[in-house]
């Protein structure tokens, strides 16, 4: 994936950009699918494609195009007829808002299949020919109320001390500078300090991960950021600082991962997650359903030889390297990313104060910081690779 060329976007750009987001339509038939076209043009909603039907209408379709995956979660608003949305649901795909099922209505029998549809969070039908102003009222809410996807990033550490979780941090600080929209944090690893620690959060009151153990189905993305601990804008999920809680002190489960990953994304605002090992079921999810990896790699010899054996979970994957100095050997962002074998994001040269930024209550970006540099170029990375 080539990063370079990538350009951040005004927050009234990036607004602009989501409501015009293309819905995604995925048909097994034509003749539907010559309908939602007409429809889709009179509705002025822009439409993207998936062409992978079959011939033989007697024949249940189960693979799930890679298109269809990518866009899952980030397309406002998708459109499946009875035989893709079995496919999705059998692909066990999440429930997601803005799914409407269309159909000829000619000898379906759709009851059968409820429950699939359900489990997919498909809400509204429509019926085609007949049910033309329905489809069209629909296309329009879903366009104009600005409730596209909003971005998952994920931050891995090539090495122990790479500076992944600082990055991770620098990310939600740069974005709500940037942008008048909440973000979330989310901490993974349950063996570290705890990203709170970073933002000078540890002693906020508000819920942790061995609060959500039993969180279950659809999350309320309001209810979730009112719960937990925040700071202009940025809400963070972290583990316990309970001594008590240590043998609780666990990752989180990967359900209740993409439950919170989920209702951050339907509400548009931008999720950071901290990743704690990329061989991992949580790493595995991020994989899956982050628009973008990144991989932070000091500019060392040592570190270069550990990306490139974590590089091999990567290789098709959405991700890039941010390059983290000093460099005492003289290594090039350019020279490690051709020995890691993955795109350069940015090279991040270290950080004067940092640390004693961090030992006096928490991340702070000056306008001049290479952290928030870095950061807003990972965002705009972000940007390219969900297009």
């Amino acid at each position: 994936m080539n990063f370079s060329g990538a350009q951040w976007v005004s927050s009234g750009t990036v607004d602009s950009m989501r409501i015009n987001e293309a819905t995604l339509v995925w048909l097994g038939g034509t003749a539907v699918a010559t309908e939602v076209r007409r429809i889709a043009a009179a509705a002025e909603c822009p439409i993207e494609e998936v062409h992978a039907a079959i011939t033989d209408a007697s024949e249940q379709m189960t693979d799930v195009p890679s298109l269809v995956r990518r866009r899952w979660l980030s397309a406002p608003a998708v459109i499946l007829d009875p035989q893709t949305a079995s496919a999705c649901s059998l692909s066990s795909l999440p429930r997601r808002e803005g799914i409407i099922l269309v159909h000829s209505g000619a000898g379906e029998d759709l009851a059968a299949q409820w429950r699939e549809f359900i489990g997919l969070g498909i809400r509204d039908v429509c019926a085609l020919p007949g049910a033309e102003s329905q489809l069209i009222t629909m296309l329009s809410e879903r366009l104009m109320s600005g409730t596209a996807a909003g971005r998952v990033i994920a931050v891995a550490g090539a090495c122990g001390g790479a500076g992944a979780t600082v990055l991770s941090a620098a990310l939600t600080l740069a974005s709500s500078a940037a942008q008048p929209r909440r973000s979330l944090l989310v901490d993974t690893d349950s063996e570290g300090p705890g990203i709170d620690l970073i933002l000078g959060l540890e002693s906020a009151g508000g819920l942790r991960w061995p609060d959500l153990t039993n969180l279950t189905g659809r999350v309320s993305a309001e209810a979730l950021w009112a719960a937990l601990p925040a700071v202009d804008g940025i809400a963070v999920l972290a583990h316990s600082r309970d001594a008590r809680t240590g043998p609780q002190r666990k990752s989180p489960e990967a359900g209740v991962l993409r439950a919170v990953i989920e209702s951050t994304r339907s509400a548009g605002a931008l999720c950071v997650v901290d990743v704690a090992a990329l061989p991992s079921a949580e790493g595995e999810l991020l994989c899956e359903i982050a628009d973008l990896i990144v991989l932070v790699v000091p500019a060392q010899l040592r570190a270069c030889a550990s990306a490139r054996v974590r590089s091999v979970h990567l290789r098709d994957r959405r991700c890039g390297l941010v390059v983290r100095g000093p460099s005492p050997g003289g290594l090039t962002g350019r020279d490690v990313a051709r020995a890691v074998g993955l795109d350069l994001i940015t090279t991040m040269r270290a950080e004067a104060g940092l640390d004693a930024r961090l030992e006096r209550g928490g991340l702070h970006l000056p306008r001049s910081s290479p952290l928030r540099s870095a950061a807003m170029q990972v965002m705009e990375a972000a940007e390219v690779a969900a297009a």
